[in-house]
């Protein structure tokens, strides 16, 4: 199925990672208002309070030498605070922090084009309506001027 595009198309790349959190997402049901919908928990959206924490868990961030060096071989704990201070780094939290807001369109695309396919998708202006293009597509798109980057 091909979907009709009236604008320029917006252009996401789905990743493993973003699949890892997804899979991990603490999902629940939040009838405040109206009939309800189902929601991700706000403030545990992987099972724990330690967003950047469980984000770089999941996504398997690697940790530097340098902070390695500093664990206890047999135990695999840390015999400092060298592992948390690592991951309050500015670098460290907006890497977890850019992919942890990216889920927020891909679930839209999961939902949207009914595919956990990693690659590079295409959606309409709203971003609402997605769809799965090859890599060789996307090329050929973008240099014809296609595609709108937010």
């Amino acid at each position: 199925m091909t979907i009709a595009f009236p604008l320029k198309h917006k252009v996401f790349v789905l990743t493993e990672n973003h699949l890892k959190l997804m899979n991990r997402m603490w999902v629940g049901w939040n009838d405040d208002a109206y009939e309800g919908a189902p929601d991700v928990n706000l403030k545990r959206p992987y099972g724990n309070s330690d967003v950047v924490g469980d984000i770089a868990e999941i996504i398997d961030l690697e940790i530097p030498d340098s902070v390695r060096e500093r664990m206890d071989e047999e135990s695999d704990l840390f015999e400092d605070d060298a592992h948390y201070d690592w991951l309050e780094t500015d670098e460290v939290r907006e890497q977890c922090l850019k992919i942890h807001k990216e889920t927020e369109t891909a679930i839209q695309i999961v939902l949207s084009a009914q595919s956990f396919k990693t690659g590079y998708y295409v959606g309409d202006q709203y971003g609402n309506r997605w769809e799965w293009v090859s890599e060789e597509q996307y090329i050929i798109n973008k240099l014809r001027g296609d595609y709108e980057y937010s």
